[in-house]
């Protein structure tokens, strides 16, 4: 299988998940709890300034709550370790069906300039429990499960690569507080064949991926496109233990 028949066929998934995730019985309810008890948390009453750039330190960590086309999903991002210039980035995820865990290792890191981010190794706990290491373009690392996984990743660095220092300045308030001055900027990108537009809104109150919130559309197609939404719920300097590194 190809990886853009592989992220086309992923895609519609999260119009159709919440149907067939019932009808076929697999929604695990221990994760469904985990995801409501985020969702349901009250809003913070706090006012965050944007303030200067935090750059990325080992401990650093930012959850966010995700609405995948009605889907309800947790991602939080872990500077988990730092090897030389580059840095491993955790990404844990829960989803009504499963609980993944998977880091990215990063170079061409430049606080406040992340375009140039580069994914170098990919690291990965598969099905079986086990904890994969791969080098990008390393044969084992073109199984689909890999490749998934690295361009799940990889889509989720496009916000990040996207930032720049031009943009409207607006106030934006999600469930971890009011942030002020965030900088927003279209953002228009394109993995495995699948076409994102939507808006992120950047505050460097927020470390690691410095967004407060996305609001993308993915027009596959007209029949089936479908909204995602991401907004931070909390964010901290530790407190997040890495399930991958020890």
């Amino acid at each position: 299988m190809s990886l853009k028949v592989l992220v086309a066929g992923r895609a519609v998934v999260p119009l159709l998940t919440a149907a067939a995730l019932v009808s076929c019985g697999t929604v695990d309810p221990a994760l469904r709890e985990k995801i409501e008890e985020v969702w349901n948390q009250p809003a913070a009453h706090i006012v965050y300034e944007n303030g200067d750039v935090k750059p990325w330190a080992v401990g650093q960590w930012t959850r966010a709550r995700i609405d995948d086309g009605g889907t309800r999903g947790i991602r939080t991002v872990l500077v988990a370790k730092a090897v030389g210039s580059a840095y491993w980035l955790e990404f844990q995820e829960i989803w009504p069906d499963r609980e993944t865990a998977a880091a990215v290792l990063v170079d061409h890191y430049r606080p406040g300039h992340p375009g140039d981010l580069k994914v170098l190794r990919l690291k990965l706990r598969r099905q079986t429990g086990e904890i994969a290491e791969l080098g990008i373009g390393e044969e084992t690392a073109s199984s689909p499960e890999a490749q998934e996984t690295l361009l799940r990743l990889e889509a989720a660095l496009d916000g990040l690569r996207h930032r720049s220092e031009t943009g409207v300045v607006q106030d934006v308030t999600v469930p971890a507080g009011e942030f002020r001055n965030t900088l927003t900027r279209p953002l228009y990108a394109t993995r495995g064949g699948s076409k994102f537009r939507g808006f992120v809104w950047y505050s460097n109150a927020v470390p690691v991926s410095s967004f407060v919130k996305i609001d993308v559309k993915q027009p596959l197609l007209e029949v089936l496109s479908h909204r995602k939404t991401i907004e931070v719920v909390a964010f901290g300097d530790h407190g997040v233990e890495s399930v991958l590194f020890d």
